[in-house]
């Protein structure tokens, strides 16, 4: 909510100069953001079946009726993020084989980050972070918005003033960045490793939406 209000504040003019360009805009990003906290909140009931079960030689994962086993005896380094108030926030075993189990909003969290560390091998590396910022504070995302709202319209502002030949560096840039986006989330699939092999799904359609909407923005710069 704070994001539509200050990119709605911060471009009343554009609203009220062409109100059949801006508003339908404004409008679809409203609707998007809706949908958005809506496939969000039937992820996270689905999320909320997942367990998981620390067993002497091995980690179970399980969601539904699919389980994923992970060998301890694999694993080649350990990876702790705490929150700001010291708080677990994430725990990520790497394995000898490429693939990492990320592990978060677990019940007893640091019971069980305990209890993986006392039967891993000695020679696994073990790191530690901490988040900078709480982001568990309830005015966290509103300030989020604020600021995201702000400049975002700036973006837009500054964009509308630059010649043709800057407008195709610009729109190469972010074509680029929507590319790389899109093949770091099919390289590192994000949400399978903290969520199972169902999200796998997840993962695919997300790289490849950002990845084919970089090329072919890509392109219809080049054309244009």
């Amino acid at each position: 909510m704070s994001l539509l209000f200050t990119i709605a504040a911060s471009s009343a003019d554009y609203l009220i100069s062409a109100p059949r360009i801006w508003l339908p805009r404004l409008v679809s990003l409203a609707v998007a953001l809706v949908l958005t906290r809506l496939a969000l909140r039937c992820s996270f009931r689905s999320y909320s079946q997942l367990v998981i079960r620390l067993v002497d030689s091995h980690t179970e994962r399980k969601r539904a009726s699919t389980t994923e086993t992970y060998s301890l005896a694999d694993v080649v380094g350990l990876r702790v993020v705490r929150t700001s108030r010291k708080g677990i926030r994430e725990v990520t075993a790497r394995f000898a084989d490429g693939r990492r189990l990320s592990m978060n909003g677990v019940e007893e969290f640091e019971r069980l980050e305990q209890e993986l560390r006392s039967r891993l091998p000695a020679n696994v590396t073990s790191t530690e972070a901490r988040e900078p910022i709480d982001y568990d504070h309830p005015l966290f995302y509103v300030v989020f918005g604020l600021i995201t709202g702000v400049a975002f319209t700036f973006a837009v502002r500054a964009m509308a003033t630059l010649s043709q030949s800057g407008m195709k560096w610009a729109t190469l840039a972010i074509a680029c960045y929507s590319a790389i986006l899109g093949a770091g989330v099919l390289l590192t699939r994000p949400l399978s490793q903290r969520y199972g092999a169902k999200s796998r799904f997840g993962d695919l359609a997300l790289g490849l939406f950002a990845l084919l909407a970089g090329i072919l923005v890509a392109v219809r710069s080049f054309l244009s």
